[in-house]
């Protein structure tokens, strides 16, 4: 009978141990979403900063008092081809791949938290049980 009173004491005692370590990850695995949260917040400023400043690209607008000629032509060809497009795809194409790589991370870090509540929950459970079999075993003698 002592034997199994302390068996259920060594048992509660590891749960508990468990609980502590699922509650830190918690913990940081939260603060790194927010922390996430916050860059993500941020890079959806840039990207909105990115758009309404496309119009830059075009900048400064040629006129036949300021420059003209073919190699105006040239530049205003370069701003609206190979220079917009450089800028348009450094928004749309690599800040949104990075925008959707940090929601990716913090969906991940999201599932990993409730995976670890529901570990602890189911720990927490059983600690019941077992605290309960310890407390009948001890009323037997």
């Amino acid at each position: 009978m002592i034997t199994d009173v302390s068996s259920l004491n060594n048992q509660i005692t590891n749960l508990r141990s468990s609980i502590y370590s699922m509650n830190q990850q918690v913990s940081l695995k939260t603060e790194e979403i927010s922390r996430l949260k916050m860059a993500l917040s941020d890079l959806n400023g840039y990207s909105s900063e990115f758009d309404s400043s496309k119009k830059l690209c075009l900048m400064p607008e040629l006129t036949a008092k300021t420059w003209f000629g073919s190699l105006a032509s040239k530049f205003q060809s370069f701003q609206s081809g190979d220079l917009q497009r450089g800028y348009l795809a450094l928004s749309q194409n690599q800040l949104n791949n990075v925008i959707a790589n940090v929601e990716e991370k913090i969906s991940t870090l999201e599932s990993s938290v409730n995976q670890l509540e529901r570990n602890i929950s189911s720990h927490n459970t059983r600690i019941n049980q077992l605290t309960e079999q310890r407390n009948q075993e001890l009323r037997r003698t």
